[in-house]
This record gives structure tokens, C-alpha cells and sequence, in this order.
């Protein structure tokens, strides 16, 4: 996941007017030297990287999802909790993908085998809208399930919250311009 990170820092800020490559010449720090000279393709591994670092996260979000359902023995507060930290997570994911390449295509669950994980390779981009709908939909049951910050305790910090998923719902509405939503508590 560390080089995630960089591949975060080559797709946004080295492309942009905000950092330059650094380093020597002779150090082509991966492909920050074809980000840098704006000499990119979508083939460009830190693109690539991106995206399927994401849709890795995404896939361990959706396992989450299926299995937690079926811990019968473990505490249902705690199960709710962790289906919306998962779900926050997902949305954050899928944020993240859809600011950087537009509409993407939405996987939701885990793919049984075969047939359905051959169909996975060839899921459909949605739009923007779409998927954008998909992440406040997740937000919104995140905020459903998650505790405020204040109850967690020390072994817990930086765990989402409904702090957290609010924010996060407020940044997805401020990039797609809807101003006059409303922000209350759920």
C-alpha cells in the first residue's frame, strides 16, 4: 500500500503545478519522471496502481460486508459498527476513483466464482452520477451505523466515526456542487 501513497502524490500533485519530480535526472522515481514531463498514458503504472489499489480495498470491503452478517455469536452493535466502517471505507475508496478517472465501474459484493468473477472483468464504467449516488448511499448508511468519535477508546483512535462519515459526505456533495443539501444528524 506504500507505494499507493507516492502513486496518490505522482497522479495528483506531480501533474499538477503543486510538486515537481525532484530528486536527479538520472532517478526516475518509478514513473514520476513521465508524470512530471506530463508524458503519461493510462498504462502509466502509477495509474494503474491507483486504481488497483483501490478496487483491492473495495474487494476487502465487500468480503467484509458478506461475512459479518453471518457472525451470529459476535455482538450485533459491534457487526453494525463494522459494516459502516466498511461501507466508509468503501466510499472513501470509490471517492477517491471516481476523482480521478470519472465513472468507474461499481462492485458491490463479493463474486461467488467462476461465471460471476468472469463478469467482473468485464463490468460496464457507470457515470460519474452513478457513482456518486453509490458512495452518498454508503455514507449515509455509514452514518446509520457508526458511534460518535468520543466513545471509542484509546486502542480505537482513527477509527471512522459519524463525524468522520459526515465530513466525508460533505466533501463528496461540495464536488458535485450540491450546496443547498442540508446537514443534519441521523
Amino acid at each position: 500500500m506504500e507505494y499507493e501513497h507516492f502513486a496518490w502524490i505522482g497522479v495528483t500533485s506531480i501533474v499538477s503545478d503543486d510538486a515537481d519530480k525532484g530528486s536527479s535526472s538520472s532517478d526516475s522515481g518509478s514513473d514520476k519522471d513521465i508524470l512530471d514531463a506530463l508524458n503519461f498514458t493510462p498504462a502509466t503504472p502509477s495509474f494503474k496502481e491507483l486504481f488497483a489499489s483501490n478496487y483491492q480495498g473495495i474487494n476487502r470491503c465487500n468480503q467484509a460486508l458478506k461475512y459479518l452478517p453471518q457472525l451470529d455469536k459476535a455482538d450485533p452493535e459491534l457487526r453494525k459498527r463494522l459494516a459502516g466502517e466498511a461501507k466508509f471505507l468503501r466510499a472513501f475508496m470509490y471517492f477517491t476513483l471516481v476523482r480521478s478517472f470519472g465513472g468507474v465501474p461499481l462492485v458491490d459484493h463479493v463474486p461467488v466464482t467462476g461465471v460471476e468473477a468472469d463478469k467482473l472483468m468485464t463490468l460496464t464504467r457507470k457515470s460519474k452520477a452513478e457513482v456518486y449516488a453509490f458512495i452518498e448511499q454508503d455514507l449515509k448508511d455509514a452514518i446509520a451505523s457508526l458511534p460518535d468519535r468520543s466513545t471509542y477508546g484509546a486502542t480505537d483512535k482513527g477509527r471512522a466515526s459519524v463525524g468522520a462519515a459526515h465530513a466525508l459526505l460533505a466533501k463528496v456533495y461540495l464536488y458535485q456542487k450540491k450546496m443547498a443539501i442540508s446537514f443534519r444528524r441521523m
